[in-house]
């Protein structure tokens, strides 16, 4: 059911119940082109968390494609899934959470930990 395997820096991966996450940690910036990044993030606090970060970790979900079948997580479950681990992974060294695909970027000046606790209860409207 769980089951956390590492051969860092290659591969991390954590089993939690029925998902299993891929947990990737870059010494780099997550994108090197500022200039859009901060056009595409309106509050004051999200510009801040992007200029200040140095250094990124990438959470990825991956379905359950057992027995050559196309079940998909929905998109709920596998946030709050995600949000789950990186809540516990988060720290003051933690600028922001940001969740690309969404374009939904939290700061950690307490938004992010709110944030994480929204989509642990699939609450966060995050549907494609």
């Amino acid at each position: 059911m769980y089951f956390v395997s590492a051969n860092p820096p290659i591969l991390t991966v954590v089993k939690a119940g029925p998902h299993i996450i891929r947990v990737t940690s870059i010494p780099k910036r997550y994108a090197d082109d500022d200039e859009f990044a901060l056009s595409q993030l309106p509050q004051p606090e999200q510009k801040k968390a992007w200029t200040k970060h140095h250094a990124c970790t990438v959470l990825d979900l991956f379905n359950d494609l057992a027995n050559g079948s196309e079940r998909k997580i929905p998109d709920t479950e596998a946030y709050s899934s995600l949000a789950k681990l990186a809540l516990q992974l988060g720290d003051a060294n933690c600028t922001a959470i940001f969740i690309p695909i969404k374009n939904i970027m939290m700061p950690n000046d307490g938004t992010a930990e709110q944030g994480l606790r929204l989509l642990i209860d699939e609450v966060l409207p995050v549907k494609r």
